[in-house]
């Protein structure tokens, strides 16, 4: 049921339609089918198209939205505004900046451990990836001080971001509820992916190469890359339209002044 939850988590925070209820009645609804364990040829309308709503194929990530610089910007201020003093902030503070700054998926920032992180070379290897291939993400001196801080208030014996009961890994809820809460603050949706996306493409909007991404991302294949450059195609076109000299004039005044309108007649 965990599993199903999340996968509907996923869906209603890239969509950002569903309520409360409608996710809890969906849930209770796929509860039901697997108890009865009913035969797809008894489901009801409503229960097909749940079932088929949660088969869906993944959309690509052009699909998928980064930052824009304005919202970058205020996330970042939002992040690096949270207490440094009390323990769980500091912990969701990490968790922020190590999904901005190194665009790991959630999965993989939830399974780091202590052991996994090289402090001399700053860098931590994620072995919980999902081509099942580790690799590393790199930290600046910023971020180190960070995470000795955090482990140093927190105390965490296993895992980086760990639960405070269980002493396992927190859960992928409980780090999408960090998520949901900033963009309740910020009136602008955040997530891991919308992170992960916003890394990607500010590394290839500043000119770094596609297979150095490719390998800080961790995508198995080079075409996987290159799809995220529709994005910043994408995100230029809307920073253009937004910013540009001419965007800052009303639509309904599109009229030149009668001075300039003059001048260019003669």
């Amino acid at each position: 049921y965990e599993l199903i939850y999340d996968h509907l988590m996923d869906r209603e925070m890239k969509d950002n339609g569903l309520s409360q209820k409608t996710r809890n009645n969906r849930l209770g609804i796929i509860k039901q089918l697997i108890k009865l364990k009913k035969r797809p040829d008894d489901y009801t309308k409503e229960q097909k198209l749940i079932m088929e709503d949660i088969k869906a194929k993944k959309p690509e990530p052009e699909h998928y939205r980064a930052l824009s610089r304005d919202e970058f910007v205020r996330f970042l201020n939002y992040v690096l505004n949270l207490s440094e003093t009390k323990p769980q902030m500091l912990k969701r503070k990490v968790t922020m900046l190590l999904s901005i700054g190194s665009g790991a998926r959630n999965a993989e920032i939830r399974n780091i451990k202590l052991e996994d992180i090289d402090y001399d070379h700053k860098r931590i290897m994620l072995r919980h990836t999902k081509t099942h291939v580790t690799r590393h993400i790199l930290m600046d001196d910023n971020m180190v001080s960070l995470i000795k801080k955090h482990i140093e208030l927190s105390k965490p014996t296993d895992y980086l971001i760990q639960n405070e009961l269980s002493k396992g890994t927190i859960s992928r809820a409980m780090l999408q509820r960090y998520f949901l809460e900033a963009t309740k603050v910020l009136g602008f949706q955040v997530s891991t992916h919308i992170l992960r996306a916003t890394f990607i493409t500010m590394m290839i909007e500043d000119g770094a190469s596609l297979g150095y991404v490719m390998q800080l991302a961790g995508h198995k294949h080079l075409s996987t890359t290159e799809i995220y450059l529709h994005m910043v195609d994408k995100k230029i076109a809307d920073e253009y339209e937004t910013h540009n000299p001419l965007a800052q004039i009303e639509r309904d005044s599109w009229k030149p002044a009668d001075s300039i309108g003059s001048s260019l007649e003669s």
